[in-house]
C-alpha cells in the first residue's frame, strides 16, 4: 500500500503520527509535510504529486493557520545564503530533515510566510529580519487574517474536489476543532465533512490527556502521536481504506 501524507510540523518530524502509522501498517509512505507551511503549500504540492504518481490513500492534516502564506519562487539559492531564513525554505528541510524515502519528492522552491509572523511576534527590527521575512513584509501590510482564512478555506475545498474528481481515496484532518467564521458560511457549506476524520483532533487530544510538549506548547509529545495514529487506523479500517 502506498500512502501520500501532507501537512505542517505536526506531521513532519520522525516521531509524528504519519511515521507511527507507517510502523503499524508497514506501508510505503511519501511525506511532503513541511514545518511552518500553510494550506497553499499543502494544496499545490499534493495536487502535483498525485498528478505524477499513483497512491492508494492520501492523508492530509491541514495547518489551517490563517496567518500562514506560502509561495513557490525561482530565487531560493539566493535566499539560502541567509542562514536566518533557511528554516523557512523547503530546500533546507528537504536537505536536512526529510527522510530519504521522501526527499526527492519535495519541491525545493517553497518559502513560508510564517517567518515574517515570527519576526513580528519577536518584534525584530526590519533591518534584522531574514531575507524570507522581508519578502513577505509588504504582502502582510495589505492582507489581513479574514482574507487569509478565506484563501486557506478555499484551498481545502479545491483539493477535496480535485481528489474526488481523480477518484483518489483520501482523509482530511485538522489538528484542533475548526472555528467557522459566520461571514464564510457559504464557503463552509462546500466542505464535505464525511471526508474528514473528526472523532479526534491531535492537538485537542493532547491537551485533554496532558500530552502537550512542555518545552513547546504548540506541539505535542510523541505519545500523543502514537495514540492518535492508533485512533486514525481504526477510522481507516472502518472505511476499508487499509
Amino acid at each position: 500500500m502506498k500512502i501520500l501524507v501532507n501537512g505542517s510540523s505536526l506531521s513532519a518530524q520522525p516521531d509524528t503520527w504519519p511515521y507511527q502509522l507507517q510502523k503499524r501498517l508497514s506501508c510505503d509512505m511519501i511525506n511532503l509535510s513541511m514545518p511552518g507551511c500553510g494550506n497553499d503549500y499543502v494544496h499545490d504540492t499534493t495536487i502535483s504529486q498525485v498528478a505524477l504518481n499513483s497512491y492508494d490513500l492520501v492523508l492530509i492534516m491541514w495547518p489551517m493557520v490563517p496567518t500562514r502564506t506560502d509561495w513557490a519562487i525561482d530565487t531560493v539559492p539566493l535566499l539560502m545564503d541567509n542562514t536566518d531564513s533557511n528554516g523557512f525554505v523547503s530546500e533546507w528541510y528537504a536537505a536536512n530533515l526529510v527522510p530519504e524515502s521522501s526527499r526527492h519528492h519535495i519541491e525545493r522552491n517553497w518559502i513560508f510566510g510564517m517567518s515574517h509572523i515570527i519576526d513580528q511576534h519577536q518584534q525584530t527590527p526590519p533591518e534584522r529580519r531574514s531575507a524570507v521575512s522581508n519578502i513577505f513584509s509588504e504582502y502582510y501590510q495589505h492582507v489581513r487574517a479574514p482574507q487569509l482564512f478565506r484563501t486557506s478555506l478555499l484551498r481545502t475545498i479545491t483539493l477535496q474536489n480535485t481528489l474526488k474528481q481523480m477518484a483518489v481515496p483520501f482523509v482530511f484532518m485538522l489538528n484542533c476543532q475548526f472555528d467557522r467564521l459566520p461571514r464564510f458560511a457559504h464557503i463552509n457549506s462546500l466542505i464535505d465533512w464525511d471526508c474528514y476524520y473528526t472523532d479526534q483532533h491531535l492537538s485537542d487530544y493532547a491537551k485533554q490527556h496532558g500530552l502537550i510538549d512542555p518545552s513547546d506548547p504548540l506541539h505535542v509529545l510523541e505519545q500523543a502521536h502514537i495514540e492518535f495514529a492508533d485512533l486514525l487506523i481504526e477510522h481507516l479500517r472502518d472505511r476499508n481504506y487499509v
